[in-house]
């Protein structure tokens, strides 16, 4: 049987190709590229997937790209290094499917300082072209301590309010608790601002020692005109910077800024240290291509930060020559760590590579054993679970949620807001979301919904319906736990400490979890505009203000009168009469 794609592209079409360097994109039948690659010569490269058979031993992944694309895109490129630049932006901006060569179970974040008049501090999930970026950390646990601390240390906001033009008319609790120095209302000058700005930045870059060093100088001069106060709270700061990062020191000169690598079979592991800290710990897989394309992707795309030096465990002459070629030209140089203090960090690097191959070989196995007790016909690398969540049939929300490789994905959750059902009725629901869904995406390894034989039932026949016959399917009666098939299959009872129906309840239970938060939020806010509009002096700017600040009435009952009248457009006889009025409605 032909592929789609050779249907719609022959031998005949490919041999008007260009024998020139550039870059080729495989694209689906929404326009969403599904595979992106290089080619010294596009012509030669891109015929070889109409010839290759199935003693390739990639055919298997050749043949599902094939299976799915629809369109065949190429861009010349002048040289085969632009071709490789070019690959790792375009892979880096659409994470085609097929072949994201640095594929990550996290999604690291970022935090950024923004290009405004006074500049503002926020994590954010992908790097863009505006602003100064720092990281990417481990975890958003990371991320937000650091911004706390330098928050505490400089007073750099984080608020959304556009000062570009405009000055409030009172700081916001931020100002209050001590983590702003209040540039909205001109307690700041714009000058010692930006300086503010300058010294957060070097706690994010690590680079501690000419910070220190200023603060001491003016801690001594506080001291010498007798301003003893002054004095100490500086050197409660040193203390507080000494103590914060004391735990991520290595053993290496604090002025290092080196990235160690390690390598091995379809996992690398990164260790990123700048100025002698361990600011983050990464790992990836290969999902195609080789150490070469790894290289190419992540330290030549947009998302790129790298050091001066790069020390790695193994890699062959070849290779080593092809990837220092280009880095030599950004004058980065890649070599095996000859110091002791380098190879201990790099031995260090390849334990936590060690570690994330066992975890990773204990999920295979989980999905393995899925794919045979459910009698799947793939493994289900990828997982989507679908819930309704909903008040007595008001405010419809529906859950999507992703695991893939046994872990959740969750920059790929989605929510649906269904507000077409006049009455109560999970199976439209369900109807609704899946072909929102899956008119425009393919279907996963295995969907899961959250529901019995009823709801199961439901989504098989509607998938029929869109033309999509080849599909697992699977759901849990919560009654008593067990998996529920479309048709006439029977249902499955396995024991609950099967690791299976563990995966599957843990499926379930982020479906609900998901769904029911966002369910909560809408009736919340609902509850909240109505209970508002009672309230006198409560307008449609200051309900704004306030649910935007606080989310619920519930959270606004926390508040103190202060700080509700901190906010712009309150005051105090306001903060009061809404607090009373509120609590009268309790």
């Amino acid at each position: 049987m032909q592929s789609t794609l050779e249907r719609y592209l022959s031998l005949e079409t490919v041999k008007n190709f260009p024998h020139r360097p550039g870059v080729y994109i495989f694209k689906n039948g929404i326009g969403d590229p599904i595979y992106i690659g290089k080619a010294k010569d596009i012509k030669k490269r891109v015929s070889s997937y109409f010839t290759k058979g199935t003693g390739d031993s990639r055919w298997g992944k050749i043949e599902a790209l094939l299976r799915e694309a629809v369109k065949l895109e190429y861009i010349v490129t002048p040289t085969e290094k632009e071709a490789f630049l070019l690959e790792a932006n375009l892979i880096y901006e659409y994470k085609p499917k097929y072949n994201v060569a640095l594929k990550t179970d996290q999604v690291y974040p970022y935090i950024k300082i923004t290009d405004e008049r006074f500049p503002r501090l926020e994590i954010v999930r992908k790097r863009g072209k505006d602003g100064t970026y720092f990281g990417p950390y481990t975890s958003i646990g990371t991320a937000k301590a650091l911004i706390g601390f330098a928050q505490k240390c400089f007073k750099v906001r984080s608020c959304r309010y556009d000062l570009n033009h405009r000055r409030l008319k009172k700081p916001c609790l931020e100002y209050h608790l001590g983590y702003c120095s209040a540039p909205c209302v001109g307690k700041i000058s714009e000058r010692d601002y930006l300086e503010d700005v300058k010294k957060t930045r070097a706690i994010f870059e690590g680079d501690l020692l000419p910070l220190k060093e200023k603060l001491r100088m003016e801690m001594e001069r506080l001291s010498k005109l007798l301003e003893f106060e002054k004095a100490a709270r500086i050197r409660d700061l040193l203390n507080s910077i000494d103590a914060f990062f004391a735990e991520q020191h290595v053993e290496v000169d604090e002025k290092t800024n080196v990235d160690i690598v390690a390598y091995e079979g379809d996992f690398v592991e990164i260790l990123k240290i700048r100025h002698g800290l361990l600011l983050g710990k990464m790992n990836f897989r290969l999902m195609n291509g080789d150490i070469e394309d790894f290289f190419y992707q992540y330290y030549f795309a947009k998302e790129a930060n790298p050091p001066k030096r790069i020390y790695i465990n193994r890699i062959d002459d070849e290779k080593k020559r092809e990837i220092a070629k280009y880095l030599f030209d950004n004058k980065i140089v890649i070599r095996y760590p000859r110091k002791k203090e380098y190879k201990a960090l790099l031995n260090m690097c390849i334990e936590n590579l060690h570690e994330e191959e066992r975890l990773y070989a204990l999920d295979m196995h989980v999905l393995e054993q899925m794919k045979e007790k459910l009698g799947l016909e793939k493994l289900p690398v990828r997982i989507e679970g679908i819930d309704i969540s909903h008040t007595h049939g008001v405010l419809t929300t529906a859950s999507l949620i992703t695991f893939e490789n046994g872990k959740p994905l969750k920059e790929e959750y989605r929510r649906y807001r269904i507000s077409e059902l006049k009455h109560p009725d999970d199976y439209e629901a369900i109807s609704m979301v899946l072909r929102r869904r899956y008119s425009k995406t393919s279907l996963p390894d295995l969907l899961f919904i959250d529901g019995g034989k009823g709801q199961v039932n439901t989504a098989f026949e509607v998938l029929r319906e869109m033309g999509i016959k080849k599909q697992d399917i699977v759901g849990i009666a919560k009654e008593d736990e067990r998996i529920v098939f479309p048709g006439l299959k029977e249902d499955l009872h396995l024991p609950m400490d099967d690791v299976v129906l563990r995966l599957l309840i843990r499926v379930r239970d982020e479906c609900h979890r998901f769904a029911h938060k966002y369910h909560t939020s809408l009736r919340d806010r609902e509850l909240s505009r109505s209970r508002l509009d009672e309230i006198r002096g409560i307008g449609s700017k200051r309900k704004k203000i306030l649910l935007r600040k606080y989310g619920s009435v519930k959270n606004m009952m926390k508040a103190s009168i202060d700080e509700l009248a901190s906010l712009p457009g309150m005051n105090r006889s306001i903060a009061r009469e809404l607090l009373e009025a509120l609590e009268e409605r309790r």
